[in-house]
C-alpha cells in the first residue's frame, strides 16, 4: 500500500511539475503552454510580478475625524474574471501600528443580515474588543461611536458606506460602540475582533 501510494504521489508530481501555476493571460487570451516561471515570480491575473511585488498587495489607511477610528483601503486586481485582493495581511498592518491599527485578532465572525436589519450597536468593556468590520457581499452603512466616559469625543461617530466593489474596512477600536445597517438586498459583515 505505501508503495503504491508513493508511486501515484510521484506520477501526480510529474504531472503537475510543468512550471506553469495557473493559465496565464498572454494579449488578452489564455496561454495553452506551461509557462517557465522563475522561483521567485507570481502570476496575479494574468500578470507575471517579481517576487517584491508578488509578496505585497497594497494597503491604504486613512484617519478618520476620530483618529481612533480608521478606514482601511486595500489593493485590489479585477479583471473580467472577477478579483483578488488581501483583505487582512499581518505585516501590512503592523506598519499602521502607529496610528492604532492592531496587526493581530483572535477570531473572525461572520454574518449576514436583508435589507434595512441594523444590527448595534455593540460593544464589549471586558475584554475590550476593537473590530475590524468589512462587507464582502453586499453593501452596508458601517458606524463607530465613542462611547468612553470623559471623551471630549463622547456621543461622536464616523461612518462609512462599505460594499463588496469599494472593499473599505472601518476599524472601530475598544471602547467604541459598533453597528451597521444593512443598505442592499442582502449583505454579508465580517468582524476581525481583538479581544
Amino acid at each position: 500500500m505505501e508503495r503504491e501510494c508513493s508511486s501515484e504521489l510521484a506520477e501526480s508530481q510529474s504531472r503537475v511539475d510543468y512550471r506553469w501555476t495557473a493559465a496565464v493571460q498572454a494579449s488578452g487570451h489564455w496561454a495553452t503552454s506551461p509557462i517557465a516561471l522563475g522561483p521567485h515570480q507570481t502570476v496575479l491575473f494574468g500578470h507575471v510580478y517579481p517576487s517584491e511585488r508578488s509578496l505585497r498587495v497594497k494597503i491604504r489607511v486613512h484617519r478618520t475625524s476620530l483618529p481612533e477610528v480608521l478606514v482601511v483601503e486595500p489593493e485590489s486586481f479585477e479583471d473580467d474574471r472577477g478579483f483578488f485582493t488581501e483583505a487582512y495581511r499581518m505585516d501590512q498592518f503592523g506598519e499602521y501600528a502607529e496610528l492604532g491599527l492592531p496587526s493581530q485578532f483572535v477570531q473572525l465572525n461572520h454574518s449576514r443580515s436583508v435589507k434595512g436589519v441594523t444590527r448595534g450597536l455593540h460593544f464589549q468593556w471586558d475584554p475590550p474588543m476593537g473590530k475590524l468590520m468589512r462587507v464582502p457581499r453586499g453593501e452596508v452603512f458601517l458606524v463607530a461611536v465613542d462611547i468612553r466616559p470623559g471623551s471630549p469625543t463622547l456621543g461622536q461617530y464616523e461612518s462609512v458606506i462599505a460594499n463588496d466593489r469599494n472593499k473599505l474596512q472601518l476599524w472601530a477600536p475598544a471602547s467604541f460602540a459598533r453597528g451597521f445597517c444593512v443598505l442592499s438586498d442582502q449583505a454579508d459583515v465580517e468582524y476581525l475582533t481583538t479581544g
